[in-house]
């Protein structure tokens, strides 16, 4: 009896451990997210059907209501944070990421040191953490990197709380880039970069133009993010109609108001700007003509230029004669608002028509024949072959 106890206690026992052996090796050769398992869980949460190849990304996506932002860390793992839902319209919560920093040879910074270019790559690299929003744009939604609302109460703050900022600007950009195909961006005064996102969004190439250093890293982080197939380039200095080192002014929780100090009465007197000082590192100037040495080896052909420089507007069209003579200039999209004092909006009305350039508002009316201190706060210069 004995015998026959141990011979059936000895077989339950090989059957176990051969079961056990069977598991170990089946679950080796088991991705941890098969579909099989994914689809379980999914029709446990309520979704029905997942596609054959979906992720763990794809899958945690569709189980929640609010939308899910995939960042990336210096150490390539994956970070998910909850977004509001789009339709409300909250701040959005914080997000400080440390967006991956690789040089792409399409997308470089480029800075003029007083003699000459050089490409920089350190000024993008060993970023610290930026708050992330989500920039709303045409072609769709891509991240943003910017300022606490506390000290940048205009665009930083919109983003957050709306995904956009100067919508209309960056709708007339769109359209006019969008009515020929061959026609490139170049970003006069990018901040933080709404207007070169929703066109790097689009998949055009584009010319960054920025000063503020707070400014650029966070411009690079979000081109890291959006991982944009178009031609991307920043170039790191203020712009004006000589070479020489400019302080820039520091506007009251307003960073989206920074200006060139340096002789712009413009900024001061058109403008409720409450000055608390100047930043402590000065900036090298260059010439808007310049860019035709720097781009030389794959030049620009066909632009859309953005100009909003803060009452520096004169100061860049000064130095661009030879930029537009050499360049196919069809739009320039132009802030009005400090442009409008008398003696600089001649200048700039004169170099326009030099240039067979005159001004439209963004339905395309005439402007030509009212009084320039009741243009819109933007006015489109379109060429002449363009206007209606």
């Amino acid at each position: 009896m004995k015998t026959r106890q141990t011979t059936i206690v000895m077989a339950v026992s090989i059957s176990l451990n051969i079961g056990l052996m069977c598991y170990v090796y089946l679950k080796s050769k088991t991705p941890v997210n098969q579909d099989i398992g994914l689809r379980t869980m999914a029709e446990t949460f309520g979704k029905k059907e997942l596609p054959i190849d979906s992720s763990h990304d794809k899958f945690l996506m569709g189980l929640h209501p609010v939308t899910l932002s995939q960042t990336h860390a210096r150490n390539g793992a994956n970070i998910y944070t909850k977004d509001i839902d789009n339709k409300k319209s909250h701040t959005l919560p914080v997000k400080h990421v440390n967006p991956t920093t690789s040089h792409d040879p399409k997308r470089s910074v480029y800075n003029w040191n007083g003699h000459t270019w050089k490409e920089n790559k350190t000024v993008c690299e060993n970023l610290p953490s930026f708050r992330e929003g989500t920039l709303r744009t045409r072609s769709g939604d891509t991240p943003i990197f910017v300022h606490e609302p506390s000290v940048d109460k205009y665009i930083s703050q919109n983003i957050l709380i709306s995904g956009t900022w100067e919508r209309d600007v960056a709708l007339a950009v769109v359209s006019y880039l969008q009515a020929d195909k061959d026609l490139q961006f170049v970003d006069i005064g990018a901040n933080i970069g709404v207007i070169s996102l929703e066109i790097a969004k689009l998949g055009r190439r584009v010319v960054s133009v920025e000063p503020l250093i707070d400014n650029v890293q966070r411009l690079c982080s979000s081109y890291n993010a959006g991982h944009f197939p178009a031609d991307l380039t920043i170039v790191f200095n203020a712009i004006s109609d000589i070479h020489e080192q400019v302080a820039l002014g520091r506007d009251q929780n307003n960073i989206g108001g920074t200006f060139v100090l340096n002789n712009n009465p413009n900024k001061r007197n058109g403008s409720d700007v409450i000055l608390i000082g100047q930043y402590r590192e000065l900036v090298n100037t260059i010439l808007l003509n310049d860019l035709l040495s720097l781009l030389s080896s794959n030049p620009l052909t066909k632009v859309v230029i953005k100009l909003d420089v803060e009452g520096y507007e004169d100061h860049v069209l000064n130095g661009a004669d030879e930029f537009f003579r050499q360049v196919d200039v069809q739009t320039v999209i132009m802030e009005w608002t400090y442009s409008k004092q008398p003696g600089t909006a001649e200048t700039i009305q004169s170099f326009m028509s030099m240039h067979s350039m005159f001004p439209y508002d963004f339905n395309n009316g005439p402007l030509e024949n009212l009084p320039r201190a009741k243009w819109p706060p933007n006015v489109a210069w379109l060429k002449q072959s363009r206007t209606p």
